[in-house]
């Protein structure tokens, strides 16, 4: 995994729950870093709406989610396997929302 140098946000789920972005992160990230967990991330709070599944071996979509048109649209995520933690990452030169 590349080292991206801006912002990051680090999250844990449970094996069965869902966790909503805080709203300053909410469709800001544009890689994550699944620590080699499998996760779901959607496109609306409360893992409703589109998703992707990251799988521990994604690497290249991990740090580019704009090569699966999910680029910025993270607003949940939960787990396809069991708890784990993730990262998410926003640039430097992008605006963060207060």
């Amino acid at each position: 995994m590349r080292t991206f140098p801006g912002e990051y946000y680090k999250m844990e789920i449970n094996e069965k729950g869902c966790t909503n972005v805080p709203l300053n992160w909410e469709n800001q990230a544009e890689s994550v870093d699944t620590h080699g967990s499998c996760i779901k991330f959607y496109d609306l709070p409360y893992c409703r709406g589109k998703y992707v599944a990251m799988q521990p071996y994604h690497g290249t979509f991990q740090d580019n989610l704009q090569l699966l048109a999910f680029n910025k649209l993270i607003s949940s995520a939960s787990p396809c396997g069991p708890k784990g933690n993730f990262l998410l990452y926003c640039f430097p030169w992008q605006k963060m929302k207060p």
